[in-house]
């Protein structure tokens, strides 16, 4: 889910290619756009392929998807929306990122005020996570690009800590991720927040502060602060992590500046795919919450600052006070 600065609706993606448009609780006839024609889906509601991220450009509004292609690579493409509609003919294709296997594709995305767009890019889930330590490559990263302005492509940031090493993909921002499959960064800070699913036994919730980049989250030598295979690492622990007796998938989240529920403001709510909720508080203590609205897998913060929760069967929630 996405808002479009300005707009009133609220833009919702299917996973089989849909964007739809909701205002006001009600979805418009009218798709935003389809794209069941070009968008790989194995397994609808059990997989991590399809249609997978929404997000838009704030300096020019452009609608741009993140969308696993016929060949089951990781696209990132862009359009014009008018109306609530999207122009077929203004696509630009902005980064294609090829993928060795159904699994593990990521999704999120984020843009910051500069127009630096940031990317979640899962390891494939093809070499039981060996591609998240090839640097050559940016599976397994966040990815930090620049689309331009003016036509398909991107240009590298300034300040991308591998900028000029012939050895590592300059897109990568900070690696050592599985599947990091929502990404939040908070207007007020800077901080970048992302959750990354874990594979057998831990969940975590992971930070890159403003001004830093480069970071190690440890995958595929830890899974969360459990080590699995030996090897020199200088790792960044998680904020938070969790097992299997809580969740299965971390999701979200978002910082709380609403004002509905004034006992959870300036907290950090995230989710996990058992429609469960993380609440981090003050020194990053948590708070576990059990809602009853299925399967969650994403966790939006709206216009008006409150709390929007989507179940991939169930619809969107508005999160409001018990």
């Amino acid at each position: 889910m996405a808002w479009r600065p300005g707009d009133p609706g609220l833009y919702l993606i299917g996973q089989p290619g849909q964007v739809w448009r909701m205002v006001d609780g009600e979805v418009q006839d009218s798709l935003v756009l389809d794209l069941r024609d070009r968008t790989s889906v194995l397994g609808l509601g059990s997989s991590e392929t399809g249609l997978l991220g929404i997000v838009f450009d704030p300096r020019d509004g452009r609608m741009f998807l993140n969308f696993t292609d016929l060949d089951g690579d990781t696209t990132v493409s862009s359009w014009v929306v008018e109306g609530g509609v999207a122009d077929p003919g203004s696509e630009r294709e902005v980064i294609v990122i090829d993928q060795p296997g159904p699994g593990h594709n990521g999704g999120g995305m984020q843009f910051d005020p500069e127009g630096n767009l940031y990317i979640g890019v899962g390891d494939g889930g093809a070499s039981n996570g060996a591609d998240a330590r090839d640097l050559t490559n940016p599976l397994g990263s966040i990815v930090r690009i620049r689309p331009l302005l003016d036509g398909p492509g991107y240009e590298i940031p300034p300040g991308n800590p591998f900028l000029g090493n012939d050895d590592v993909a300059e897109e990568i921002f900070a690696f050592g991720m599985r599947n990091p499959w929502r990404l939040y960064r908070d207007p007020d800070t800077g901080d970048l927040w992302f959750s990354d699913v874990g594979n057998s036994t831990t969940e975590e919730i992971d930070l890159i502060p403003a001004g830093t980049s480069g970071q190690d989250f440890g995958w595929n030598l830890f899974e969360g602060s459990r080590r699995i295979r030996r090897g020199e690492i200088d790792m960044t622990p998680a904020v938070f992590e969790y097992g299997r007796d809580y969740g299965v998938a971390a999701i979200g989240g978002v910082r709380y500046r609403g004002t509905d529920i004034p006992g959870l403001r300036g907290a950090m709510v995230f989710g996990d795919l058992l429609g469960r909720l993380i609440l981090l508080g003050d020194g990053y203590q948590a708070t576990l919450e059990r809602l009853d609205m299925g399967t969650l897998v994403s966790v939006v913060d709206g216009p008006d600052g409150e709390i929007y929760l989507l179940s991939i069967f169930e619809g969107v929630y508005r999160l409001v006070a018990g």
